[in-house]
């Protein structure tokens, strides 16, 4: 339980932001 909360934390909201703003433009050229 420990290490899978470390795992999200360690996750940042604006990377995954990020990512899916990128994957959404590459999917919509």
């Amino acid at each position: 339980m420990t290490s899978k909360k470390w795992k999200v934390k360690n996750i940042n909201p604006i990377t995954v932001v990020g990512r899916i703003l990128s994957w959404l433009g590459m999917t919509g050229s």
